[in-house]
C-alpha cells in the first residue's frame, strides 16, 4: 500500500521546553510510521502469538513459555513435514531440538506460529 502524502509535514520547533510545530502534521507522522511499522511487522506490543520461544536461533533446545492451558505444540520443516507434536501441560516447556539438522523449522500452536533457526 502506497503511503500517504501530506504537504504540511514540518520538523517541529521546540523552544523552551515548549512545542512549536505542526501538531496535525505531527500527528499525521504518527499515523504514517504506525503505518511503516505494521507493514514492516515491528511492533512494541505483545509478540504475536502470545506466547515466546527462546533461545533463537538455537544448538540444542528451546524454552516455550506463554502457553496457556492445555496446547498442543507441532514443530514442522520448511517443507511442511512434521517432525513432533505433543500437547503441552504447562506454561513453560523445553524442546530438545539437538537431533534436528541445521535449519529453519516452524513451531505452531493454537497461539500462533513462530519460526525456529537450528544452528
Amino acid at each position: 500500500l502506497p503511503l500517504p502524502l501530506f504537504d504540511d509535514l514540518r520538523t517541529p520547533e521546540v523552544k523552551g521546553g515548549q512545542h512549536r510545530g505542526n501538531m496535525a502534521g505531527d500527528a499525521a507522522a504518527r499515523v504514517v510510521l504506525d503505518q511503516a511499522k505494521q507493514e514492516a511487522g515491528i511492533s512494541q506490543n505483545k509478540p504475536k502469538g502470545g506466547f515466546s520461544v527462546y533461545p533463537n536461533p538455537t544448538a540444542d533446545v528451546v524454552h516455550i513459555s506463554g502457553l496457556t492451558g492445555s496446547s498442543e505444540i507441532q514443530i514442522t520443516d520448511l517443507t511442511g513435514k512434521q517432525l513432533l507434536k505433543q500437547v503441552v501441560a504447562k506454561s513453560t516447556t523445553i524442546i530438545d531440538m539437538h537431533d534436528f539438522p541445521c535449519g529453519i523449522y516452524f513451531l505452531k500452536s493454537a497461539a500462533g506460529m513462530k519460526k525456529i533457526v537450528k544452528m
